[in-house]
């Protein structure tokens, strides 16, 4: 049996007396603490755990995008504000693991934009020809959820499971000025099993 001094009195006590003897204060019981070496182990589970339900959800593409994200219960895929200067291309890639009702709604301000759907085969074309030396149209692109030279676009399709693309593009208009445009997208998806 371990002997501790009383934190009050200074009086030399049990280390299992629930009260000091001398000046009747009563003593915390102070917590077991985890040993390092089970820290690290729990910390090192959660790593691991944290890399398999990351890599199960999220699959990365390569170039200037955004991850594709696999939908089972998301309602809102995207919801932020972006700048594009002249040429400039965002896009959002989702997977749909069901039919799905998409709603996608853009707001360009100054200048105009193109909201195009792509699968992914319409998305590697699309940067191949964006990619080559005179660029070029070799690429095609969805009819539901795309528009051209838009400032405010609401759009709802139903699409099937697939992987898609929504591709934002700030066209070439001049030479001279190149003045920034603030893009605000959104896009919602419910499935529809």
């Amino acid at each position: 049996m371990g002997l501790i001094n009383c934190p009050e009195c200074n009086h030399e006590i049990s280390k299992e007396a629930k009260t000091c003897p001398s000046c009747g204060i009563p003593l915390k019981k102070g917590k077991k603490k985890w040993p390092l070496s089970r820290k690290i182990l729990v910390w090192i589970l959660a790593g691991i755990l944290g890399v398999i339900l990351g890599t199960s959800s999220m699959a990365w593409i390569s170039g200037r995008s955004n991850p594709v994200k696999t939908l089972a219960q998301y309602t809102s895929l995207a919801n932020e504000t972006i700048q594009l200067s002249e040429g400039e291309v965002w896009n959002y890639g989702f997977k749909l693991n069901y039919k799905a009702r998409v709603n996608v709604n853009v707001t360009a301000n100054p200048a105009k934009v193109h909201v195009m759907l792509m699968r992914t085969d319409q998305w590697e074309k699309y940067k191949k020809a964006r990619g080559s030396l005179f660029g070029g149209n070799d690429y095609s692109y969805m009819g539901a959820l795309s528009k051209q030279s838009v400032l405010k676009m609401t759009e709802t399709a139903v699409l099937p499971k697939d992987t898609w693309r929504i591709v934002i593009e700030r066209p070439h208009e001049s030479l001279i000025l190149n003045q920034k445009t603030n893009v605000r997208i959104s896009i919602k998806a419910k499935p529809l099993l």
